[in-house]
This record gives structure tokens, C-alpha cells and sequence, in this order.
């Protein structure tokens, strides 16, 4: 419960941070406190964790690098990079509740809904990519960008089947986290490429709130409920 309180102390304050960061700074200070936010994160997870979840920790790395490349992002090289960092990251998130989602038992219309949800979130992602300019950057960009937007949808579905099978308040962290986060690099590109600068008060606390529950989801004890058939 103490490390629980802590972590939403710094959440808290963090969200405060950002909020401020985008009424009083420029793009550049927006960046530096967004890589702070996330840098306080892992420095939390260390703390109180240490390196027994490594896919998780591994994930909060590539989630800080991509906040470091993200100073340069106007430049086609780390643009890639802060795309291939996040691609990373979702790869180890999806590692960590992996074993847990093959045990589940699924129903034929949960599939039904776990491919209507797949596709609608296909759908989204070419409607982002047709909006802004990253389709006519670079194709190879192009590329990049969709595979980390699949590598996005198969995370969003499996937090979405983690959650229902489990039904627990862990699994709901990770849910939350999950699509937190993926929310927010969304609402992110979409003010970037289209100047809605209204989007980065929504964008900025989605996004501390989403790495926040991430930590609350490895750090904190929760009871062990057994799955549901789904």
C-alpha cells in the first residue's frame, strides 16, 4: 500500500507537470518534461521492483529512449527510431501477460469481437496515418510506422482479453496503462501533425496516468483470482 501512495504522489504531481508544461512552454520544454515524466517512472519501478520484471522493465526502457529520441523527431533517422523504441517496448509489455492470456479459454464470440475490435483498430490506424504527414515523409518511415502500429493493436487486445478473462484490479492497471499510453501517442501525433495544440492538455496527463498504472501494475500486491472462461 506504501509504495501504491508513493507512486501516486509522483503521478500527481507529474500530470500537474505536464499540464504546466504545455500551458508555459514550447514544444522543445513539452519534450524535456515528458522524457522527466518517464525517467521518474522507471527510476520508481528500479526502486521498488528492482529488475525481477524484466519484460516490464525492458518495456519502460524503450519507452524512455523513444521520449529521448523524440527531441530530434524532425529528423528522419530518429524519427524511425522513436517508432522502432515504442515497437520495442510493446513487445515486451505484450511478453510479460503473454503466458497468461494462452491459458485462457475463449468462446466463439469473444473472437468475433476480439476481430471487430482488431479490425477497428486497423481502421484507426490508416485514418491516423492518412491525416498526418508521416505517410509522405519517407516510405521506409511509412513502414516503421505500421508495424509499430500493428505491434500497438495487438498490445490494445491483448490488455482488452487480459482484462475480461481476468477481471481483477491488476488486470484493470494494465488495461488502463496499456491503452493509456497508446491513446496518448495518438492524440500526441495527431496535435503535432495537424497543430491542435488544444490535444497536448489531453495527450500529456493521459500519458503519466497510463506509465503510472504501468508501475502500479508490476509494483503492488494484488489478490491471485484464477481466469474466466470468456
Amino acid at each position: 500500500m506504501e509504495s501504491r501512495k508513493v507512486i501516486f504522489c509522483v503521478t500527481a504531481l507529474l500530470v500537474l507537470a505536464n499540464l504546466l508544461s504545455v500551458t508555459f512552454f514550447d514544444l522543445e520544454g513539452m519534450r524535456n518534461v515528458r522524457l522527466i515524466s518517464s525517467v521518474s517512472f522507471l527510476v520508481l519501478f528500479v526502486f521498488f521492483k528492482g529488475y525481477k520484471n524484466i519484460f516490464l522493465l525492458l518495456g519502460l526502457v524503450g519507452l524512455v529512449c523513444a521520449d529521448f529520441f523524440i527531441h530530434f523527431f524532425e529528423t528522419l533517422y530518429y524519427a524511425r527510431l522513436v517508432l522502432i523504441s515504442r515497437g520495442l517496448a510493446a513487445i515486451c509489455v505484450c511478453l510479460d501477460v503473454l503466458p497468461k492470456i494462452i491459458r485462457l479459454k475463449y468462446s466463439v464470440s469473444t473472437i468475433l469481437v476480439l476481430f471487430v475490435v482488431a479490425l477497428l483498430h486497423v481502421f484507426l490506424l490508416f485514418k491516423l496515418l492518412s491525416l498526418t504527414e508521416i505517410a509522405l515523409k519517407d516510405p521506409s518511415l511509412t513502414a516503421v510506422a505500421l508495424f509499430n502500429g500493428g505491434l500497438q493493436i495487438f498490445l490494445t487486445i491483448l490488455a482488452f482479453m487480459y482484462s475480461y478473462g481476468y477481471s481483477t484490479v491488476k488486470a484493470r492497471y494494465y488495461l488502463f496503462f496499456v491503452y493509456g499510453i497508446a491513446i496518448s501517442n495518438i492524440l500526441t501525433s495527431a496535435g503535432y501533425f495537424l497543430s491542435l495544440d488544444f490535444v497536448f492538455y489531453i495527450s500529456r496527463p493521459l500519458y503519466v496516468l497510463g506509465l503510472g498504472s504501468m508501475v502500479v501494475y508490476s509494483v503492488a500486491e494484488f489478490k491471485i483470482i484464477k481466469p474466466l472462461e470468456i
